[in-house]
């Protein structure tokens, strides 16, 4: 076991030691993940350094942010090409959470210090959340951001069905529509709310998001209690959730089989083109 440094071009991934590449993107070699973005590698060396240090504790990758196909890895991290360089941290235990380095210098010794706050778990998560919009709640289905998602699914006297989405995922689209009917049905209900995240743009420590689209119920009065939606996703099937208070198509959440926190570069929006089966999901 050790860490190495991959570099990422057009979707393909070459490792610069000899072991598989497959199981490092997925981080299955180490528990954590350096990332650094950048379209020149004249920081590359002070990368390859600093990985030096950190072998089978952290796995070093190299993202080319100039490459269309890696944009979708750019805005997992909520960069964009001008952002560029930077370099971030994952964890891929239980819970992907995300780091951002306070000094904005790329060096050995930077990204070192980084790694080693990292280890010794002084590091405070990086979590992105956008403004709350003015109208969020003018439409049938509210939007919700990582700033107002707690004060409405945990604290309102109603239940509160969220859909947890990607603007990239073709399953997401394809049951848009579907979510729409519902939240017109539900616009005047005095006990419950059809709601919706971009989970690409917001992050919640209270929900781990396991794959798009993630269907959960905020029950109300019931705390910090989520339901996960595991059963038809018709209008129909969705009523009938609702009606039955997660009981009927429902179970605690994380009680269904855990998913592969997969990398993003997986999830193909054609795969849902023909429609196809209720119970497909883009996985993370």
């Amino acid at each position: 076991m050790h860490t190495s440094v991959l570099l990422c071009n057009r979707g393909d991934f070459k490792c610069c030691h000899q072991d598989e590449p497959e199981n490092h993107l997925h981080g299955k070699c180490a528990s954590s993940v350096c990332r650094i973005f950048m379209n020149f590698d004249d920081k590359m060396d002070h990368f390859k350094k600093a990985a030096e240090g950190f072998k089978g504790q952290i796995l070093f990758i190299f993202i080319n942010s100039v490459i269309d196909d890696n944009q979708r890895i750019l805005k997992f991290f909520g960069l964009k090409k001008e952002d560029c360089p930077a370099i971030r941290l994952i964890t891929l235990e239980d819970e992907m959470t995300k780091y951002k380095s306070e000094s904005n210098d790329i060096t050995a010794e930077s990204i070192t210090k980084f790694c080693t706050l990292l280890i010794e778990g002084k590091l405070k998560a990086h979590i992105m959340s956008q403004d709350i919009p003015e109208d969020w709640d003018k439409n049938p289905v509210k939007v919700l951001v990582c700033k107002n998602l707690e004060g409405v699914a945990f604290n309102l006297p109603k239940n509160v069905f969220v859909e947890f989405y990607a603007l990239w995922c073709g399953y997401c689209k394809h049951m848009a529509p579907i979510w729409e009917q519902l939240g017109e049905k539900y616009k005047d209900s005095p006990d419950t709310i059809v709601a919706k995240m971009d989970s690409t743009a917001n992050e919640i420590q209270a929900v781990k998001v396991h794959s798009f689209p993630m269907l959960n119920l905020f029950p109300a009065g019931n705390g910090h209690q989520v339901i996960d939606h595991n059963g038809e996703r018709t209008l129909e099937g969705f009523i009938k959730f609702l009606k039955s208070r997660g009981k009927e198509g429902g179970a605690p959440a994380g009680d269904d089989d855990d998913l592969d926190t997969d990398e993003l570069e997986d999830a193909d929006d054609s795969d849902a083109e023909d429609g196809g089966d209720d119970d497909r999901h883009n996985e993370l």
